[in-house]
């Protein structure tokens, strides 16, 4: 009988466990997925998409719909690419988020699941220091594009049309490739003992090239030390367009919808709004699958 009821108890805690664990997994998730839909968003009203994880991105790289993983090289599609030298940029406004779903290069993720990060409200602003741009024009890739070891990107950069595939995943080419050092203020829910807690966060930052500073106010600031690449900006985005056939002068009825890559080319947050948006929701949609340790990045 008490067998039973120790089999019955081991059972329960393990249950207790697995459901823990399992709600912990989805907290982690739901935190990942709003903090790049607001980065996506960020960038999106500037005509870029943000780069999360470093893959050495450069001008003509192919990247999945997913804005992390690449299908090809610049070296493969345009191997005779050349990029002319970076020009300084500026982005002025601040990313606010209350989720760290990851570390961006500034040990978000860490900080906040550690002991330190109990006494951190959940208010993240992240700027952009030391911008610049690399970028080249569409019509240098069109000519750079080596057609034959890669037919499949030709309409991306063409401009022409193309069936559309139900459950295609699409790719886009990287046009420019904006890099820069990145910031983050953190705030303290109560500024008691603020410069241990910042201490606390000085040896969490310790062996990642950040700087850190506390400020009268309460809050901290990290800096990155290192620029990188920090978004991109794709040459072209598809639109789903239904064209309407033409018989012996009378207008028909409208065709199978296709698919049309449009050049990026906008001035405005709403411009690029109305011309990236759309495909920036298909970017959020996507699956992404990321380890821990590109999480901890």
């Amino acid at each position: 009988m008490i067998a039973r009821i120790l089999f019955c108890l081991e059972g329960l805690l393990l249950c207790t466990a697995l459901t823990a664990g399992m709600a912990a997994t989805a907290r982690a998730e739901d935190s990942f997925e709003r903090f790049r839909g607001v980065l996506i968003d960020y960038f999106a009203s500037q005509g870029y998409l943000p780069v999360l994880i470093d893959r050495g991105y450069q001008v003509g790289d192919i990247v999945n719909v997913d804005g992390i993983n690449l299908y090809a090289r610049s070296a493969r599609c345009f191997p005779a690419l050349k990029v002319p030298p970076p020009t300084r940029a500026v982005l002025a406004d601040v990313v606010n988020t209350d989720s760290a779903g990851m570390s961006l290069g500034l040990r978000l993720r860490q900080i906040f699941n550690s002991s330190v990060g109990a006494d951190l409200a959940r208010k993240i602003q992240i700027r952009f220091t030391d911008v610049s741009v690399s970028s080249v024009a569409l019509l240098d890739l069109r000519d750079a594009l080596d057609r034959r070891a890669c037919p499949e990107i030709a309409p991306l950069v063409d401009g022409t049309l193309g069936p559309l595939l139900p459950g295609e995943q699409p790719f886009f080419v990287v046009s420019e490739v904006m890099s820069g050092k990145r910031e983050a203020r953190l705030e303290f829910a109560a500024r008691a003992d603020l410069a241990m807690k910042t201490d606390q966060i000085v040896r969490q930052a310790a062996d990642a090239k950040l700087s850190v500073r506390a400020s009268g106010d309460g809050s901290v600031t990290l800096a990155s030390d290192i620029a990188g690449p920090i978004a991109l900006k794709p040459v072209t985005v598809p639109r789903v367009v239904k064209l309407t056939s033409f018989q012996g002068g009378v207008r028909g009825g409208e065709n199978e919808p296709q698919l049309r890559w449009q050049p990026v080319e906008c001035q405005s947050a709403d411009a690029c709004w109305k011309q990236v948006g759309p495909f920036a929701e298909k970017v959020k949609a996507a699956p992404v699958s990321l380890s821990p340790q590109d999480l901890d990045r």
